[in-house]
């Protein structure tokens, strides 16, 4: 079945010239004037398209996501100022979208332990339906499973201000899809906009980047890896790159040239829009000797590989959902795979807001679960040790508030944030998680605001 969409408020304006369209695209995805750029980068074209396709294909198979909330979620600039057209066959489960003589598909798959999408064709083993390791959790009790009774400590908690919080900050931002708040292993609260549910699979993009942390200090736990250990990556061995250890990449501090911007055709754009083999792309880069830390999406899906470098093929697959996700309830979480079958480590982990929750609380209890040492409390100090040169504001694939970006938070806050508005703020010491996940804020979101409020309904900060 074949649905065709239009899901940009300047569609009318397919009837423009097709040159003029293309000078327009270029003009507000890489900041160049009309008269400057008479010849349009096809790759700016490709990499919008890709990214619509990727994104609504993933929406509407892996999250089920309405059609009004995934146009919402692409109203920004420079997509919403294309005139592309979406069609989705919902039997083949592949999204087209065109431009003119450009069109781009994504296609959906699934295989033992996870789904996803990729641009074009998976070149990995897949099948027609995933043996996922699904489980009836209402009658498993929080955290473990979704049976909740929702208790307050009133000693501790001012329950009806914190719900005026809440209810106020959902109705007053259609970009927000969920809130939830835990205390001390308690979900105190999850609500959602229309449209979503607890069920609901939501798309943390770099908040993924925290759960390579949660891999990686399994993978050490397991005495797989040594984090001080050099990468032997080959491609490397004959420059200065050999002397890059996984400590390096996993603080960001590999000097690896790289160039993050989600609004141009950089490095982070081309490797998930324009490349198949998404390691392959981060590992081409050069070392910057003047380069002490730099965040980059390339570094994550290098620690994919060395982890994929480390396991058999399907063990590597299988690594994430027994080793983490499973352990700690976590049923609905996704980390989708690029076209060469690499976990996407950098943007593409999807989960329930009450898994993404679950992930958090790991954090607040220092890697232990109703008991398990998931990973082991040095890999958490280790974790929220500043990296060096990241003026206190980044530790081990991990945000930290030290250098008191948000000044009306404690310090010692350690928090995931993702492209568009996706937060879950930790405060280990009070054992509290703050999630936030939006499609995409249209307008920047005062998050110190935000938490400040909810925190002064706690009666013991």
């Amino acid at each position: 079945m074949l649905i065709n969409l239009s899901l940009n408020i300047n569609y009318v304006n397919l009837k423009m010239n097709m040159k003029k369209v293309f000078y327009v695209l270029t003009v507000f995805l890489l900041g160049f004037s009309y008269n400057n750029k008479p010849n349009p980068d096809p790759k700016t074209i490709q990499v919008i398209l890709g990214y619509v396709a990727k994104y609504v294909c993933s929406s509407t198979f892996i999250a089920d996501i309405s059609e009004t909330n995934i146009k919402a979620a692409l109203n920004f600039v420079p997509v919403n100022n294309v005139p592309y057209s979406i069609s989705i066959d919902t039997l083949t489960k592949k999204v087209t979208s065109s431009l003119g003589d450009f069109n781009i598909t994504a296609s959906y798959y699934e295989n033992d332990n996870s789904c996803g999408c990729v641009i074009g064709k998976p070149n990995f083993p897949t099948k027609d339906k995933a043996n996922k390791n699904k489980r009836d959790m209402s009658n498993i009790p929080w955290p473990q499973g979704d049976k909740t009774n929702y208790q307050n400590p009133s000693n501790e908690l001012d329950s009806l201000k914190l719900k005026g919080v809440l209810d106020s900050t959902i109705n007053s931002n259609k970009d927000i899809y969920a809130i939830t708040i835990a205390y001390k292993n308690l979900l105190l609260f999850d609500i959602y906009k229309e449209g979503f549910t607890k069920e609901t699979r939501l798309l943390g993009w770099s908040m993924t980047k925290t759960i390579a942390n949660a891999i990686y200090g399994v993978l050490e736990k397991n005495k797989i890896i040594n984090i001080n250990d050099k990468t032997n990556i080959k491609q490397w061995q004959n420059d200065n790159r050999k002397d890059i250890t996984i400590n390096k990449l996993m603080q960001m501090n590999s000097g690896l040239e790289w160039d993050e911007d989600y609004l141009k055709l950089s490095n982070s754009v081309q490797m998930l829009y324009l490349k198949k083999d998404f390691p392959k792309y981060a590992i081409e880069s050069k070392v910057d000797s003047q380069t002490v830390w730099e965040y980059s999406s390339g570094t994550s899906n290098i620690l994919s590989l060395l982890m994929r470098n480390k396991l058999q093929y399907k063990e590597y697959l299988a690594y994430p959902y027994d080793n983490l996700f499973y352990k700690i309830g976590m049923h609905s979480a996704v980390i989708e795979l690029d076209n060469a079958g690499n976990h996407v480590l950098s943007s593409y982990g999807w989960a329930t807001a009450r898994d993404w929750t679950r992930f958090a609380l790991l954090y607040a209890n220092k890697g232990n679960w109703m008991g398990e040492q998931i990973f082991d409390k040095k890999w958490f100090d280790y974790s929220i040790k500043e990296a060096k040169g990241s003026d206190g504001k980044y530790g081990t694939h991990l945000w930290l508030n030290k250098s008191k970006a948000m000044k009306d938070v404690p310090d010692d806050a350690i928090y995931q944030d993702g492209f568009g508005g996706q937060r879950i703020l930790i405060l280990p010491s009070q054992k509290i998680v703050i999630v936030l996940i939006s499609g995409y804020q249209s307008k920047k979101f005062d998050f110190n605001s935000f938490y400040k409020k909810i925190l002064d309904c706690f009666k013991i900060i």
